[in-house]
């Protein structure tokens, strides 16, 4: 596979900007100036992005605390001359779940008047700009709206355009933001030139593997993630499944599952939601890749692992929660330098209340469920690849491997390096987190007869050659079209507000989309078919699709044709 930097490649990354690294100066050592960081995110990227800012704030001995915007409201910090940092993303225009409630409570203070922010501040906003009409809406909101409640200024608005740069946005964004915080705190740092090499190394998070005499002193816990004790998540049972392509001669598959009798630890809960709204899916890696890896690496399906007792970012022992298919309390929201990547609640290592046994969780159920590994290298990653690898040629190799051509996965370059050499605990550093992924609603929860209370989504399944030749298999389309009737799957319904929502009754619509992106029309039109939205005739369908074989739902459109909807 062609992994390696074009010519023109290596000669725009030799003429870029040298990064810039700096360190707290002598005479500021001790300093433990109070940082306030704020984040607002859905998918987990901005959060990521929150926690390097707080880890590089340690390092230049400020006092860092991190949270959701939603957790600040009311903090006595806000009102004191201090320094707060706001990163923020925007979800179909508006704020994600957990920053709504401050966009509100900014919103208010405005009305009265009120200026219950007195820090000074600078907003880093997160978002793609294909998405025009609401890119930046958040973070403009915000950063406008601390100054009218009190916020004094530090930076301007900076950006971070993942359809873009965004690692080079945000290393810009740092380049500017340490040496305004520093002079806000009058403190002094050093700064030297750098490279994207020079870069902080990947926080290797402390974790164990057991010795296989030892697993009989322990007790295995089932592995339970941080967003299973989350009162909006629930595991929903899948009801029926379809393939909706079986004739394209390309072999395309779109699979439609519709999901029901929501199941949770706290007890069953029906899936609510809205026509237009979208299900939040936790998907796991294939059970293929884990064990290549799991391979690759020397260990087998029955090693186990253990982390530090009571290893938090908040410092917070809370208690645990129910997991898919059996109870424990071992949580691994993130493991590395993620905020949710610290253990929260009776960690892995501590003694189990039923046997005494101190416990450990299964590195296989880890690789599977709380990391992903399709998604792409990181930087940092690559790096400590290289550092890792014994043999020159593979050192080399690797420093000359474009991350942004190939979109080479950790998994495929140690494939290619042989002779790179991990520990488990770095290993899981190099990972991503295991994000949900999103999906358009394509039933209404209006639908009479069997179809009540169900969730329906229409899956593209991605399945490709990715530019180095490997065989790219999306994680959670392939998830999903591997689930059987009956199978148990994490979801979350997620409002996408009321910016795109079936007509009002009796007003008529046009409707126009191409490929899976006619699933949640399928939802309006259920929607009104029951009575619940307009339509009576006057509405009109523009569905585009490459071939008659990839016409999705066609039974269905034709009976809200034929119906008169």
């Amino acid at each position: 596979p062609q992994l390696h930097k074009p010519e023109a490649a290596k000669k725009a990354e030799a003429a870029a900007q040298p990064a810039v690294v700096f360190s707290l100066d002598e005479s500021s050592q001790g300093h433990a100036t109070p940082l306030s960081i704020l984040y607002g995110s859905d998918g987990g990227s901005t959060t990521e992005l929150a926690e390097r800012v707080m880890e590089t704030a340690q390092e230049l001995g400020f006092a860092p605390t991190v949270k959701p915007l939603n957790e600040a409201i009311g903090d006595p910090a806000l009102g004191t001359d201090g320094l707060l940092l706001v990163l923020s993303a925007t979800y179909n225009g508006c704020p994600p779940a957990n920053a709504g409630d401050f966009v509100n409570f900014c919103g208010a203070a405005i009305e009265r008047h009120e200026r219950p922010v007195d820090a000074r501040f600078a907003v880093l906003g997160c978002g793609h700009s294909d998405w025009a009409d609401t890119f930046q809406a958040i973070p403009t909101l915000l950063d406008e709206s601390l100054e009218k409640i009190g916020g004094h200024r530090l930076l301007d608005l900076h950006t971070a355009d993942s359809k873009k740069a965004p690692e080079e946005d945000f290393v810009a964004w740092t380049a500017k933001l340490w040496p305004a915080l520093a002079a806000a705190a009058g403190i002094k740092l050093s700064q030297r030139a750098g490279s994207a090499a020079s870069r902080p190394p990947l926080a290797i998070p402390e974790v164990s593997v057991v010795p296989a005499e030892e697993e009989g002193h322990l007790s295995e816990t089932p592995l339970v993630l941080p967003f299973q004790r989350d009162g909006e998540w629930v595991l929903a049972k899948v009801a029926e499944k379809s393939e909706l392509t079986p004739n394209d001669p390309d072999g395309t598959s779109t699979v439609c599952l519709a999901l029901e009798a929501a199941v949770h630890p706290s007890g069953d809960a029906p899936l609510r939601y809205a026509a237009g709204d979208h299900l939040m899916v936790m998907a796991e890696n294939a059970p293929a890749l884990v064990a290549t890896l799991l391979k690759r690496m020397g260990l087998d399906s029955s090693t186990l692992v253990t982390f530090p007792r009571g290893f938090s970012a908040n410092g917070a022992n809370g208690g645990g929660g129910g997991g898919g298919g059996g109870g424990g309390d071992a949580s691994h929201p993130k493991l590395g330098r993620s905020l949710s990547g610290r253990l929260s609640g009776a960690s892995a290592g501590a003694p189990s209340p039923l046997t005494g046994k101190p416990r450990a969780v299964s590195l296989e159920a880890l690789l599977l469920r709380s990391v992903d590994l399709v998604r792409p290298c990181s930087a940092a990653a690559l790096k400590l690849l290289a550092d890792r690898a014994t043999d020159e040629d593979d050192r080399t190799q690797l420093s000359m491997v474009d991350l942004v051509a190939t979109k080479a996965t950790v998994l495929e370059l140690l494939m290619s390096a042989k002779s790179v050499s991990l520990s488990v605990a770095e290993l899981l550093a190099c990972l991503a987190q295991m994000k949900p992924r999103y999906y358009s609603i394509s039933s209404s929860p209006n639908a009479k007869g069997g179809s009540a209370g169900r969730a329906t989504i229409t899956v593209g399944v991605v399945d490709a050659i990715s530019p180095t030749g490997r065989k790219h298999r999306g994680v959670a389309s392939n998830y999903l079209k591997k689930r059987s009737v009956g199978d148990l799957v994490w979801v979350r319904t997620k409002s996408v507000g009321l910016s795109f929502r079936p007509p009002p009754p009796n007003s008529p619509a046009i409707m126009v989309c191409a490929g899976t992106g006619l699933a949640p029309f399928v939802g309006f039109l259920e929607d009104m078919a029951a009575g619940a939205a307009g339509g009576s005739g006057t509405s009109h369908l523009f569905f585009g699709c490459r071939r008659p074989e990839r016409h999705l739902h066609r039974e269905r459109l034709q009976g809200y044709v034929s119906g008169g909807t």
